[in-house]
């Protein structure tokens, strides 16, 4: 076979000749992953929200000028023309506007001229709580000095920097970060997707953790990243004062050195590590990497979500590290390799606390569903359960097998077993039905209704009626179809008819 692949100029060249070493579903991989590039310019754009609510924005000047006053985040796309009554409305709002802004997102934004970029993003020191930046061309180290400067002046909260790898960030400009890093009062969040191989780099940020006593939480998704700092990176975080959330995706493999570097951050005394995610990005291309997260000599109280992507957990001694995650209770899973009775542990027993378990496109066979569905009903903890192609449900019977054991068990109140095929769409009420009661209160009713005290079936009636319900979820974990307390309180009805016919009498 020939392949002819077009790459556009900064493009991981490491992965790809990685990937072209795998087999035919990396190669069906590639072909998903290279787009063309679209070099157009997007005009200059304006718009406000409130509350992300990007279905109801309001554009500035195609709406009109002011801006309303629910209105709580900016959105700033496009190349920017300073000489545009957009831009002179745009800055005059952020000078002299008394509110403050939750969010302000720059995407894909493209300047002529760098001074009209640097005023916009210095009138938003002191005015907003999180600044985003995506896809932005700031190859300038005047624009990181600027977003330094807003940094270090103690309102900010949340900063993103999200880029798709065209574009690297050089030592220069993660050196002028880094002094804002080190001098902020404020900032708790600091997300970097994008590549920091270039030398020098990853020392400056590591640096600014080291100077930083603010973070709470630090994510880190990259291209790549250079591994010869990683030890540093990670005694800077541990020794963090405040760090409780962190996520360290890379394309590279993770060595034995680094899974050990985690084990032993966990069987701390003083771990205070409340989230992690780790793994291989979406962007590394093959097989999964196969990890040994080794077992902990010491019980862990302080984790309470893990997220793992891209790994292969199925070598034995897997599932030593997770008797001793005590007070665990999210575990998210992604196009990973796992045995599902590693899982027990989390799932079922008197000390079991795991309510969140998400597994997407994770690798099982058909005796891995049906074990896992013949374990459902004693899962009485489990309150929020996706499976997105992963449980092997892809025959009508497999589904309704499936939904017969949810029927069965009381925590549920939240399920995803996305996609439905055309030959099951008509199961989807079905599927909403046994979380539906659950989230109304279906276990405070017990095996038998009738037996129920009275005075409280309104009680339950009434909370039914005041939860939204979420139904289905799309892999990024957006909520997309709603469902308000009514179907919930019809469904309860239906289900406990002694109990009218008692309150009738």
């Amino acid at each position: 076979q020939s392949w002819i692949v077009y790459v556009s100029v900064n493009v991981d060249t490491d992965s790809i000749y990685e990937m072209l070493q795998g087999d035919d579903d990396s190669i069906h991989e590639m072909q998903e992953f290279f787009e063309d590039s679209d070099d157009e310019e997007e005009p200059f754009s304006v718009s406000f929200c409130v509350d992300g609510d990007i279905e109801n924005e309001w554009k500035c000047g195609q709406d009109g000028w002011t801006v309303p006053e629910a209105c709580n985040l900016i959105h700033v796309a496009g190349t920017i023309d300073v000489h545009s009554e957009m831009y002179g409305h745009l800055l005059d709002l952020l000078l002299h506007d008394s509110r403050r802004w939750k969010e302000i997102l720059f995407s894909e934004v493209r300047y002529y001229s760098p001074e009209a970029f640097l005023v916009l993003l210095g009138a938003t020191s002191h005015k907003v709580d999180s600044l985003q930046f995506w896809d932005c061309i700031m190859d300038d180290v005047a624009s990181f000095s600027c977003l330094s400067s807003v940094i270090s002046s103690g309102l900010v909260r949340d900063v993103e920097l999200f880029d798709e790898g065209r574009y690297s960030i050089t030592q220069p400009q993660m050196s002028v970060l880094s002094q804002g890093l080190s001098l902020t009062s404020s900032l708790e969040t600091l997300s970097i997707l994008g590549n920091l191989s270039i030398p020098g780099v990853c020392e400056a940020l590591v640096q600014g953790f080291e100077g930083n006593s603010t973070l709470k939480s630090v994510d880190l998704r990259l291209t790549r990243i250079d591994t010869a700092i990683l030890p540093r990176l990670f005694q800077s975080l541990q020794n963090h004062p405040k760090l409780s959330h962190l996520a360290l995706i890379s394309t590279q493999a993770l060595s034995p050195e680094i899974m050990e570097r985690y084990r032993r951050w966990l069987e701390t005394d003083d771990c205070q590590l409340e989230s992690l995610e780790f793994g291989k990005s979406f962007r590394a291309f093959g097989s999964p990497f196969c990890v040994n997260l080794g077992v902990l000599r010491k019980p862990n109280m302080s984790l309470k979500s893990l997220k793992l992507h891209d790994l292969d957990l199925r070598e034995s001694g897997q599932a030593g590290i997770l008797p001793n995650l005590r007070n665990l209770t999210t575990l998210e899973l992604s196009s990973s390799k796992v045995d599902l009775e590693q899982l027990d542990v989390l799932l079922l027993g008197d000390t079991c606390r795991l309510e969140t378990l998400k597994l997407y496109h994770v690798s099982l066979g058909a005796n891995d569903t049906i074990s896992f569905e013949k374990k459902l009903p004693r899962m009485r903890v489990l309150r929020d359960f996706t499976s997105y192609h992963s449980l092997q449900l892809k025959e009508r019977q497999d589904v309704e097998r499936f939904l017969h054991a949810c029927m069965q068990n009381t925590s549920i109140e939240r399920l995803d077993i996305e996609p439905y095929y055309q030959d099951t769409i008509d199961l989807v009420p079905k599927a909403r039905f046994a979380p539906m009661l659950n989230r109304a209160g279906r276990r405070y009713l017990g095996k038998n209704p009738g037996t129920l005290a009275l005075n409280l079936f309104p009680l339950v009636v009434e909370r039914a009626a005041k939860i939204r319900y979420y139904h289905t979820m799309d892999p990024w974990g957006e909520p997309y179809a709603k469902f308000d307390g009514l179907d919930a309180t019809f469904w309860l009805l239906r289900e406990n008819g002694q109990v009218l016919s008692h309150i009738g009498k």
